[in-house]
């Protein structure tokens, strides 16, 4: 029979999963005197959940998302035939000639078919000798690390699925399908050694009213407007460094920022009309990798038993806006808990499973702001 190599076990200290003889070991945790309790390590939580495109879908490999373009009004000249003749001229702009667009308007169509990744799965084996030692019930805790490690998983997939759409269609050239990529510093270069940390303030707020501007140059809808960034550069949207104490110009209540938030519980709402979410699960690290490892080839977007693109190199990425329809998800398999008492192993076997997959929508929903190319 195999044997399990790598178990949860609740009585050890910082326990790497593998089964200590040491009596000490074993039974460090185990009831001496206790009287507090059991903190998580850290707390993990969905942050996109409820902000983009979700839909489930009840059997399939993948789903479809369709959506539409917009159209222009066209001058009528009395006596034209809409479905064949030229519209009324129209300037072309000082020293140019005028042109005759088509009278019968033109809205395109396409779809985006988002693809079921393999199951993704987190888990945990409890010892049943194990947890009868025990002076707390830790299957609780167990499960509830399970589904967070699921949603930081989900976050992240989400958030990476969005910038990689917004970074590869800054160069479309229709305005309705393009994304936006700002460089923060306004210089337009490109610095691999620039990092996000060493952005300012007036940086921050001034490429978040960029990435306003941009969405509304292209018909965004002004509500559900969310703005990504980590905690560091969160903080800096509420503590101007430059004057210590006084907070930045988007909590100042003198330019009408009444109820947006304050130093004191350090926090901050919107800024250019976009709710700002705090999140460390914005990825910030190349996670793209060379097919056949020679260093020469193409990235790979994709990592096995991922049927979407989620790799690429997010390193200079400082923030990420979006209106809920830039990205969409897929699901076939909703989060779920499943747990077994196995006799043969003597322990409670415990997965936390969810089936689903994530891609862009449409690009022009979703702002990428990079980091400064001139500052390491």
């Amino acid at each position: 029979m195999t044997v399990l190599n790598t178990i949860s076990f609740g009585g050890q200290n910082a326990g790497n999963g593998q089964w200590n003889a040491t009596f000490d070991t074993q039974n460090a945790l185990f009831l001496k005197v206790f009287g507090g309790e059991v903190f998580a390590a850290y707390e993990k939580y969905s942050v996109t959940n409820g902000k983009h495109r979700i839909r489930q879908i009840q059997s399939g490999k993948s789903a479809q998302f369709p959506f539409t373009g917009r159209t222009t009004a066209r001058r009528f000249k009395p006596g034209s035939d809409i479905l064949v003749d030229d519209a009324q001229a129209v300037g072309g702009g000082t020293g140019a000639d005028a042109t005759t667009p088509k009278l019968l308007g033109h809205i395109k169509a396409s779809e985006k078919v988002i693809n079921i990744d393999d199951l993704l799965i987190a888990s945990c084996f409890i010892d049943d000798l194990d947890l009868a030692k025990s002076h707390y019930d830790y299957r609780g805790p167990f499960s509830r690390e399970l589904g967070r490690a699921l949603a930081h998983e989900f976050d992240l997939n989400v958030l990476k699925a969005c910038t990689i759409s917004a970074l590869a269609n800054t160069g479309a050239s229709d305005p309705f399908q393009s994304s936006t990529k700002i460089d923060i510093t306004g210089n337009g270069t490109d610095d691999a050694t620039a990092q996000p940390s060493t952005v300012t303030t007036a940086q921050i707020i001034g490429a978040a009213f960029d990435a306003s501007q941009a969405m509304d140059e292209k018909y965004v809808p002004e509500e559900e407007r969310y703005m990504f960034v980590r905690p560091d550069v969160y903080y800096k949207l509420v503590e101007d460094t430059g004057t210590p104490g006084q907070g930045t110009a988007i909590l100042h209540r003198d330019y009408g920022n009444e109820g947006n938030g304050n130093t004191k519980d350090g926090f901050v709402i919107k800024v250019a009309g976009m709710t700002v979410v705090k999140t460390p699960h914005l990825p910030r690290t190349d996670t793209a990798y060379d097919a056949d490892g020679d260093g020469a080839g193409a990235s790979v977007k994709k990592n096995p038993g991922e049927n979407n693109d989620y790799q690429d190199d997010f390193r200079k990425l400082t923030a990420l806006c979006w209106h809920p329809e830039a990205v969409g998800t897929v699901k076939l398999k909703d989060v779920t808990m499943e747990s077994e008492y196995m006799i043969q192993r003597q322990g409670d076997l415990m997965v936390a499973k969810v089936a689903c997959g994530t891609a862009g929508l449409r690009p022009e929903c979703a702002v990428a702001i990079m980091a400064p190319a001139n500052q390491a």
